[in-house]
């Protein structure tokens, strides 16, 4: 009887401040379990015993008898997370920030799993599918893919499924709620057969070394608490060098002005960053986004022809700084799906900063830039409002893509730094006629000098006394350049020599028009 914290007759009549102690000591003594699950969940609560002493009885009580009379048999999704997003770590936005942490809609974590599982069910493999969430935050990503992986009836799922955070508070979240996730999929007897959930606070960056956690320990009152986390951070090590996951997913860490640098990243995992590394220039923009270095990790646990399903931000599609690490990624990975959900996905993550959700299937091999190929992309930016969006996907989920947009077909070229996304066919036309901003002495460009001010290629031709001369100059101007005649180069001609303009302001004129 001693097992049970909810149902049990200790708290009978007894007053508010005395059922906080009841409870507090209740969920201690599960240290004691037989089963390492239940031991392990026991000691990863002594994360939060400081609120015992803290809390109002009062609210403790009502919270507590809330929780007591209902059954959540048949709740679904990430309950505690979004408990611990909406009001534990409102605390402390600046440290969520700091973490990059994120926390995930529940229709984002269904779309990635299912189109995961749907190309490991073609395979034939979804038995044998083994799953790495490298920044696991609550267990979101987990505790989806626990229900989806027990319904599909794989053997002793729990054991499949694996997460590395660097957070050891946000561990002892995730690891009740992958517990509830797993047990909500087992009969009691089943249930008894669960020792042990694979949940480590370790650095996913870190592959080789574990010293950033490990002098977070001293810090720790809780003997018991302090030997798990030790355990497990020594453990996390073998853990990590195994890297043959089949399923790398989640929601990385979005920052976007790291601590770490391109060159130390790429010294740990080489392959996406190499080219990027390469071509690294002083002074100009590069990578410095955590989630790139997830991609590059990701890369390094998982096996040949594994998967990678993240939601990322979209600035890797097309930012020009991420042109190599494209190439990188594109010559390493076949896109299976790549889905633009836009802004507002995420609460509190700038109103300019849109997501996007890609499933990359790793190659054989590494491919010649000349056969990277064509790659669908779903664009849902043209629904206003998020909710739409995310509805779009929970119909996706379900097998229903009766209301989605039509996918366009995108091949990454050289010429256009191997974007992801669709190119607009004004961009390659204005780039092929139109001029540099600025360029060397000798060559055409739209301004000549920055100082004392913009001096632009045509300031001589819109300099004049009168406001009647410039208004003729402006109107001969654009008649040329809207003259498709076959006079057209001899009317140009005939507008320079007109306004007297001779050779470098003749010739600047002509290349505009």
């Amino acid at each position: 009887g001693d097992r049970y914290v909810f149902h049990h007759d200790r708290y009978d009549g007894a007053a508010s401040s005395d059922i906080v102690a009841s409870f507090f000591e209740a969920v201690r003594i599960l240290e004691s379990a037989s089963s390492p699950a239940i031991s392990n969940l026991s000691k990863t609560g002594r994360f939060y015993d400081w609120i015992e002493s803290r809390v109002d009885p009062n609210a403790f009580e009502r919270v507590f008898r809330a929780f007591a009379s209902h059954s959540f048999a048949s709740l679904s999704g990430d309950l505690l997370g979004r408990f611990f997003e909406h009001y534990a770590q409102r605390v402390d936005k600046r440290r969520r920030r700091r973490l990059g942490q994120y926390y995930t809609p529940p229709s984002v974590v269904q779309f990635i799993w299912s189109e995961a599982l749907a190309i490991a069910e073609d395979r034939g493999v979804l038995q044998d599918v083994r799953v790495l969430d490298p920044g696991v935050g609550s267990a979101a990503f987990l505790t989806e893919g626990a229900r989806r992986m027990s319904d599909a009836g794989v053997t002793r799922f729990w054991e499949r499924l694996v997460g590395f955070d660097i957070d050891p508070q946000v561990i002892g979240v995730a690891y009740v709620n992958l517990f509830l996730a797993v047990l909500s999929g087992l009969e009691r007897q089943d249930a008894e057969q669960v020792e042990e959930l694979h949940l480590y606070p370790t650095d996913a960056l870190e592959p080789t070394s574990s010293a950033p956690l490990t002098a977070y320990l001293p810090l720790l009152t809780a003997e018991p608490l302090r030997q798990y986390l030790a355990g497990q951070i020594d453990l996390s090590a073998s853990v990590k060098a195994a890297s043959a996951y089949d399923l790398v997913i989640g929601n990385p860490p979005y920052r976007n002005n790291s601590t770490r640098t391109l060159q130390q990243v790429a010294e740990t995992f080489p392959r996406l960053l190499q080219t990027s590394r390469a071509n690294a220039r002083l002074r100009e923009r590069n990578i410095r986004d955590d989630y790139a270095w997830f991609f590059a990790a990701a890369d390094y646990y998982i096996q040949q022809d594994g998967l990678i399903g993240f939601v990322v931000s979209s600035s890797f599609c097309a930012a020009d700084s991420y042109r190599y690490f494209r190439l990188d990624l594109l010559r390493n990975y076949a896109i299976r799906r790549l889905v633009h959900l836009g802004t507002g996905i995420f609460d509190d993550v700038g109103p300019r900063t849109s997501f996007v959700v890609v499933l990359l299937e790793k190659r054989a091999s590494s491919i010649a830039t000349e056969n990277i190929e064509s790659h669908e992309f779903f664009d849902l930016r043209a629904f206003d409002e998020p909710e739409a969006r995310l509805a779009l996907l929970n119909e996706a989920a379900l097998g229903n893509w009766v209301n989605w947009p039509d996918a366009e077909l995108v091949t990454p070229t050289e010429t256009h730094n191997f974007r992801l996304h669709p190119i607009d066919p004004l961009v390659p036309a204005v780039k092929s006629a139109g001029l540099p901003l600025f360029a060397g002495r000798d060559e055409q460009s739209i301004f000549l000098k920055k100082w004392p001010g913009l001096i632009t290629a045509l300031d001589n031709l819109w300099r004049g006394q009168e406001r009647q001369e410039l208004e003729s100059r402006i109107q001969g101007f654009f008649s040329c350049a809207h003259d498709r005649s076959d006079r057209g180069e001899t009317n140009i001609e005939s507008f320079l020599n007109a306004e007297g303009l001779e050779d470098k302001d003749a010739d600047r004129v002509r290349v505009f028009l």
